[in-house]
């Protein structure tokens, strides 16, 4: 969060889950499908999650953290800010 020069909140988020797993995945040279795999979705929607068409459920944020060790609350800690902040910027316009 940041104070503007109106003294009024601006949240700046500009990460994601998806960007953490994005990392890892080119980080461990593991490609959408065989992620998929390993958490049980498919590929497109890999994808989706990525691309942040689709973000994580409680239930997958805890299959992603058994298979990556990457910590569940954090990731749906970083899309509940994306997409708070998002939700404030379509507001503003």
């Amino acid at each position: 969060m940041v104070l503007d020069r109106n003294n009024k909140v601006s949240f700046v988020v500009t990460t994601s889950a998806a960007d953490t797993l994005l990392e890892f995945l080119e980080c461990q040279k593991i490609s959408q499908k065989d992620f998929g795999e390993l958490v049980g979705v498919s590929q497109n929607y890999i994808s989706d999650l990525l691309n942040r068409k689709e973000f994580l459920s409680a239930d997958l944020a805890l299959r992603v953290q058994k298979a990556t060790g990457i910590s569940s609350e954090m990731l749906l800690e970083l899309d509940k800010r994306y997409k708070i902040a998002q939700g404030i910027k379509r507001s503003k316009k």
